[in-house]
């Protein structure tokens, strides 16, 4: 029977070296045991990261810089919570297993296949796994994860067609690195019967995005919590190698790659637009006497961009009402008769390539919009000249600009601060802006090409007459 207040500590001062070094080597062989089959056991999270999962919020992101430890945080979050684990689950805060979570990243090569399932791997104990095997748990034609408790974890890409992510609820929602706002929403959806919660973990290399304006400024909702992180913070980073790694980026670069900063990156297009007064506006009745353009950028796999202006007496344009929708042509068309009904003199215009018949139905998209009372014009798309003319309406004349924003028209104004020239190291001189965020913008740039001008209304008599002409009859 062994002694009852035996303890190691008092027999060390009497064994001899030889013993010592046997026994040191032992005890550090059973640890590297112990922490090849459950390295979880052994995570130390750093300040950031223990915040970051102690966080009781709906919705929690984790800004920071690359190598911060995001990635990191964010799959020990997750296997916490469905192994049973969690600190949070431990005091009655959160759900136990079985759990249905997803984790969303940019791509699979390189997002899931490269980085998620490699942490996944490292970090989450073989005995949790079904008969203690990967192999037995992991289903590649499906890409879920499933554990022996029956949690299971689907892996999806942000690439995927958004339809891709309908189905049944999640208790939680992981996107690592940013995806675009309809796919988000779209896996929101997933979580309303279930309360599930929602964690991000990311670094803003896309400057200030929709993740800038629905999470981070709103950082003080009860809901939300926002832990922002520097590469600096990582104490398992070698601070001589990060500073190699800064001497090779820009200032703006150091900031985004190395703080976790939003940043409003370089190279933006329209450089005069400025988020606030004089150029947003606050909204105001339209007079009925103004004259009125819409322009239209239609598509059939992302969502149809319509822009509202009107151009008073003076020849100033105002962008007053926007929609910004995935509904059906026809619907589409009814919500842009709604907000015409008042008003009879308008022109629209709509891209070029709209024009395109269907190689089935030899139905355009075009034909689609009149079929259902929209008649437009081929907009002028030389890009590069309507950008040009779009930024002589910014330009401040006299101390205002030409062209005034309803602070309403949320959209619009995300893209004009997320508009940026496609960084090209081929192309020379020559550029070209990025196809992203850009939608509303290109049907502004339709509008301004169109020379609009405030048009003095006739007698009603001819009021229908006149209207039609100049809508495409």
């Amino acid at each position: 029977m062994p002694c009852k207040n035996f303890s190691i500590n008092k027999i060390m001062p009497y064994l001899g070296k030889k013993t010592l070094t046997n026994f040191n080597t032992m005890l550090n062989g059973e640890i590297v045991r112990k922490y090849k089959k459950d390295k979880l056991s052994f995570f130390v999270p750093h300040d950031k990261q223990k915040k970051f999962i102690l966080s009781p919020a709906r919705t929690k992101a984790f800004v920071g810089g690359n190598r911060s430890g995001k990635t990191t945080a964010g799959t020990i979050d997750v296997i916490l919570e469905c192994i049973g684990k969690h600190p949070l689950q431990l005091n009655g805060s959160r759900k136990k297993p079985p759990l249905f979570w997803r984790v969303v990243c940019v791509d699979f090569i390189n997002g899931i296949e490269k980085i998620i399932l490699p942490k996944f791997k490292e970090w989450l104990p073989a005995k949790y796994l079904i008969d203690g095997k990967w192999e037995k748990s992991w289903r590649e034609k499906s890409r879920t994860l499933t554990l022996s408790n029956d949690s299971q974890i689907e892996f999806m890409s942000a690439l995927q067609d958004r339809e891709k992510f309908q189905g049944t609820s999640r208790d939680g929602l992981w996107i690592d690195e940013e995806i675009d706002k309809p796919i988000f929403q779209e896996c929101q959806m997933r979580l309303l019967d279930r309360g599930g919660r929602t964690i991000l973990t990311l670094t803003p290399i896309n400057g200030m995005t929709w993740v800038y304006d629905d999470i981070y400024l709103k950082k003080n909702d009860p809901h939300i919590e926002v832990i922002t992180v520097t590469t600096y913070e990582n104490p398992h980073i070698d601070p001589s190698e990060i500073k190699i790694f800064a001497d090779n980026l820009s200032s703006d670069e150091k900031r985004i790659r190395l703080n976790g900063e939003f940043v409003s990156l370089q190279g933006l297009v329209y450089k005069d637009f400025s988020d606030g007064p004089p150029l947003v506006v606050k909204p105001f009745p339209i007079p009925p006497e103004w004259t009125h353009y819409i322009g239209i950028d239609p598509h059939l796999r992302t969502p149809t961009a319509v822009l509202f202006t009107a151009c008073d007496r003076e020849g100033d344009l105002y962008c007053y009402d926007e929609i910004f929708s995935d509904d059906l042509i026809s619907g589409i068309a009814e919500q842009i008769k709604m907000k015409f009904s008042h008003n009879s003199i308008f022109s629209s215009v709509i891209d070029p390539s709209s024009k395109q018949p269907n190689p089935v139905s030899g139905v355009s998209i075009k034909d689609e919009f009149a079929r259902f009372g929209i008649h437009a014009r081929n907009a002028k798309k030389n890009v590069h000249v309507g950008i040009n003319r779009l930024s002589e309406y910014l330009r401040h004349k006299k101390g205002y600009p030409r062209i005034f924003i309803f602070e309403t028209c949320e959209k619009l104004r995300f893209e004009f601060r997320n508009y940026i020239w496609e960084k090209n190291p081929f192309a020379g001189d020559k550029q070209s802006p990025r196809k992203k965020n850009d939608h509303l913008l290109d049907c502004l740039r339709y509008i301004v090409m169109e020379n609009p001008v405030y048009i003095e209304q006739v007698k009603s008599f001819y009021r229908k007459k006149f209207s039609n002409l100049r809508s495409g009859y």
